[in-house]
């Protein structure tokens, strides 16, 4: 049951990544600032990767792809890596609702 959950977080971890570089190859807009800048493919893509979002998402995809493989995986260096994917997504999601999502959705600040 395990293999299936990692599973399908690994799937919506490549769908995920395959539209936003589908969305830099293609000249369309950046899913991160809306703009359809014309810029090199090379600054645009050094710059999708340089978002601390997309590599949470590169960790938690390595972390899942290695749980569907061997659900038994162990080791200090494996105990590393799935903490920092943890870490990374829990970061991103609470920057993403405490700071980000209320500025989108409420013109009054978060804090007094």
């Amino acid at each position: 049951m395990s293999r299936c959950w990692h599973g399908l977080v690994a799937l919506v971890v490549i769908a995920s990544l395959a539209v936003q570089l589908a969305l830099i190859f293609t000249g369309g807009a950046d899913a991160n600032s809306g703009q359809a800048e014309a810029l090199n493919l090379g600054v645009r893509l050094w710059r999708l990767f340089s978002y601390f979002t997309i590599e949470s998402n590169l960790l938690v995809l390595a972390a899942a792809l290695v749980l569907v493989w061997r659900t038994t995986f162990d080791g200090p260096v494996w105990r590393v890596v799935r903490l920092d994917a943890l870490l990374g997504i829990l970061i991103t999601g609470l920057v993403s609702r405490s700071c980000w999502r209320p500025r989108c959705t409420s013109p009054e600040p978060l804090w007094p």
